[in-house]
């Protein structure tokens, strides 16, 4: 590739991560519960979601999440047209000198005293985030694992009881 070191007239083709060339956008949105207050055997289920609340234009690229939960098995993923939940908080963005980009962050919890399934898993589930047993994971992309619309959320959802959960979006605001 030819190069110029002044950078004012590059003659090939550069190429990075599109994380990278908006980071003023980059956003975290992070949720974290822990029950210990129910009985044993009773079984805790949740569903968190990245509600975009943009204007019209704006979607929201995620590129990378963390789970974590306390029996292991991940969370599914599924897109809704709606906030999902109670919303404890707004994102972050990565910049303290700027102010953060668009984003909600919800939660839902039910706690079931009979064994059960869980109650948010409804069969519009198209993915898996998977999490080991009593650990978390991350994943990153360089591409955007997700696309969420303006109005929607990526919703994810613990198909097996835990009374411990936390999950990140990292993501970023772009033109549609």
């Amino acid at each position: 590739m030819p190069s110029d070191p002044s950078g004012t007239h590059p003659g090939g083709v550069l190429v990075r991560p599109a994380a990278d060339f908006f980071d003023d956008n980059m956003g975290l949105a992070m949720v974290q519960q822990v029950n210990l207050s129910f009985p044993p055997g009773d079984s805790a289920f949740y569903q968190v979601g990245l509600f975009n609340n943009a204007i019209a234009g704006l979607a929201f690229k995620v590129y990378g999440i963390s789970v974590t939960e306390d029996g292991g098995g991940g969370f599914l993923c599924a897109f809704v047209k709606a906030q999902v939940g109670a919303t404890p908080g707004v994102v972050s963005g990565i910049r303290p000198d700027i102010s953060g980009p668009f984003g909600l962050i919800g939660f839902d919890v039910t706690i079931q005293h009979v064994p059960s399934l869980s109650p948010f898993v409804d069969g519009t589930e198209f993915g898996l985030i998977g999490s080991s047993g009593f650990d978390s994971n991350t994943v990153l992309s360089p591409f955007p694992m997700f696309v969420i619309p303006v109005g929607w959320s990526l919703v994810l959802r613990n198909p097996e009881p835990t009374f411990a959960m936390g999950a990140s979006f990292w993501y970023q605001q772009a033109n549609e």
